[in-house]
């Protein structure tokens, strides 16, 4: 809590003994300063190397009632005139428990004796979980950052932060260990995550302790915390006790690994960054020059390649390889996670999920196909740009048939060009369009006749506009959001 002089109510928690004993034989501004020390120099040392709190920061601070979310607020709340802080709290009750609620009104109750604006919310993570397919832990996980972040929206913070300590660095990394992560997994979390940040990612579980019990803090224990079937539990409790007997400086030497760690990954993802060249999006997915160089930095590629075509969960080391050895044979296809898959083809490889459309649809403004939608205009005349329309649109000198629709390729299909007509595999194979892409690309076409490829920005000649003066047509061709 934080004392007033000649308060001895209890503010939030029970003021201990000690701390009691401490105040009335100190000035309340030296109780203050000398117990916030007891974080010290982590705390400090983290904040201003990472700038996490820079003059005048609108703070969010993840509050679950736990001993850890609970110091850290009253460090802040220390910190707060100094630094000019605009703080607030955000409590998510994960109704997961049936002392959950109880939780809630612990931290309703601390927020109002310290002064800091709550945001509070109950859902149903269980009912989530179920929904969703996924573990208690990972749904909890899910839904409350987005509550965090969403919450932050509401609160315009420039940081939220997280109660995190180098205890919890700790167990991170032999998780990650354990299931054979590389090196940036082996980092664990870091300082700064965007506008997540982790004051007391440095500070040692023991300091945390001393600080607790010196400032006569109070907190809610969640009982799932002793449940050492959860692996980070059974880390905790068995595993790092025997660990830190060993090696009582422990929790350090991990943080240093992860700070060394992350320099490496931070070095190779650089360079894999500038391995990743040219990104194109098509209706397939995304797509990127072959990566080149050794091995670690060419899948760091095609991992930022993934993300970049919206696969960003479960892909691991057994694809990335599949998709490295498809890379050194210069072709082939690996299936990957949820749906998605990856090609290699002619010095590139995409990365993407296919969605092929058998329907027909006539041509006129608002059909849809594979995703997007037509625009069909009349300006009355040509605009300067007709020349250089942008990409999915088509200005014509005449309205393409009424008979004509919009449909993928099918056998026999055929273009005009200058030079004659042609098949349209021949078309597509000149133009370098791969294999898998071609039947999920649309067309407008009359009978077997294409008219135009708007992914492709071609055009029968029939169609083009000859005169800027005349009325024109306008067709565009948009994915919908």
């Amino acid at each position: 809590m934080i004392l007033q002089k000649d308060d001895k109510r209890k503010i939030g928690g029970q003021i201990t003994k000690k701390a009691l004993a401490l105040y009335r034989g100190r000035q309340y501004n030296t109780f203050i300063k000398e117990k916030c020390t007891l974080m010290e120099p982590y705390f400090s040392r983290t904040v201003e190397r990472w700038a996490l709190l820079p003059q005048g920061s609108r703070v969010l601070v993840a509050l679950s009632g736990g001993r850890d979310s609970v110091c850290l607020l009253h460090r802040l709340l220390a910190l707060r005139k100094a630094r000019e802080l605009t703080l607030a709290a955000a409590h998510l009750d994960h109704a997961m428990r049936d002392s959950s609620s109880a939780d809630a009104e612990f931290v309703k109750r601390l927020c109002e004796a310290w002064g800091v604006p709550l945001y509070c919310e109950r859902q149903d993570v269980p009912a989530y979980a179920k929904a969703h397919g996924l573990s208690p832990e990972d749904a909890a996980r899910r839904v409350r950052y987005a509550f965090l972040e969403r919450t932050a929206e509401a609160f315009r913070a420039d940081a939220i932060a997280l109660a995190h300590h180098a205890g919890d660095q700790t167990e991170t990394m032999l998780l990650h260990l354990l299931r054979g992560s590389g090196t940036a997994g082996l980092a664990g979390m870091k300082p700064r995550s965007g506008r997540l940040i982790r004051p007391m990612l440095e500070v040692p579980p023991e300091a945390v302790q001393a600080y607790f019990e010196a400032n006569g803090l109070a907190c809610v224990e969640d009982p799932t915390n002793f449940d050492q079937s959860n692996p980070r539990n059974a880390l905790r409790h068995g595993v790092l006790p025997e660990l830190r007997a060993v090696a009582p400086n422990a929790d350090r030497a991990f943080a240093r690994a992860a700070e060394n760690l992350r320099e490496d990954e931070d070095a190779l993802s650089a360079l894999a960054e500038a391995a990743y060249q040219d990104p194109q999006v098509d209706l397939w997915g995304v797509s990127c020059v072959a990566p080149e160089g050794l091995p670690a930095i060419r899948r760091r590629a095609l991992r930022r390649l993934a993300e970049a075509a919206g696969l960003t969960q479960d892909l691991e080391r057994a694809h990335l390889l599949a998709l490295d050895a498809a890379l050194e044979a210069g072709q082939g296809r690996v299936d990957l996670p949820h749906g998605y898959t990856g090609q290699v083809y002619r010095g590139r490889v995409w990365i993407g999920r296919a969605q092929r459309e058998d329907a027909c649809e006539p041509v006129r403004d608002g059909a849809t196909l594979l995703g997007c939608r037509l625009t069909v205009k009349r300006p009355e005349r040509a605009p300067e740009n007709f020349r250089r329309a942008p990409h999915g649109w088509q200005y014509t000198g005449k309205p393409f048939p009424e008979d004509a629709v919009l449909r993928t390729a099918r056998s026999g299909d055929e273009v005009d060009i200058a030079s004659g007509r042609k098949r349209l595999t021949r078309f597509f194979q000149d133009r370098h369009t791969p294999p898998w892409l071609r039947e999920q690309i649309a067309l407008l076409a009359c009978g077997s006749r294409v008219l135009w490829v708007p992914e492709m920005g071609w055009c029968d000649p029939d169609y083009f506009v000859e005169d800027p003066a005349q009325t024109v047509w306008a067709y565009i061709w948009e994915r919908q959001v």
